[in-house]
């Protein structure tokens, strides 16, 4: 069952419609959250109802384990994605402030973060309609 829905639920994670741009490494990120996901729903034998707090969920257990952690990995990102990432974020979040290299990071680090958790609910909202996943 669970490798059953990991692929089921990995087939519907959609880059493209969601950022509007392909993200290789947000797509391995999201992966991973959704593994984690999977992985405590069968720990916890709930099959594949979702728990009712499961927004929440995603956010502060899953997403933020999968940020990069390392300055370097967040500027490979920025570079990889010619900075999508971080127009993506600002689209969404509106503008940022950068003061110095903390605050520099923080924004690439938030637009990670909301590129994660954006595709991550995408899919799970997807999985959701079709009865993939229960809430």
């Amino acid at each position: 069952m669970r490798e059953d829905l990991k692929r089921k639920l990995f087939a519907l994670i959609n880059i493209e419609k969601v950022l509007d741009y392909y993200d290789s490494r947000i797509k391995e990120k999201v992966e991973i959250v959704l593994n984690d996901l999977i992985e405590d729903l069968v720990y916890q034998k709930a099959g594949n109802k979702l728990p009712e707090d499961w927004k929440d969920m995603l956010n502060e257990y899953y997403v933020d384990t999968a940020i990069d952690g390392y300055n370097r990995d967040l500027l490979d990102w920025v570079n990889e994605t010619q900075a999508n990432g971080i127009y993506y974020y600002t689209e969404q979040a509106g503008s940022f402030e950068v003061k110095d290299d903390a605050d520099f990071f923080q924004l690439i680090m938030s637009a990670q973060f909301i590129c994660i958790e954006n595709v991550a609910k995408d899919a799970i909202e997807k999985a959701i309609e079709k009865g993939i996943l229960k809430e």
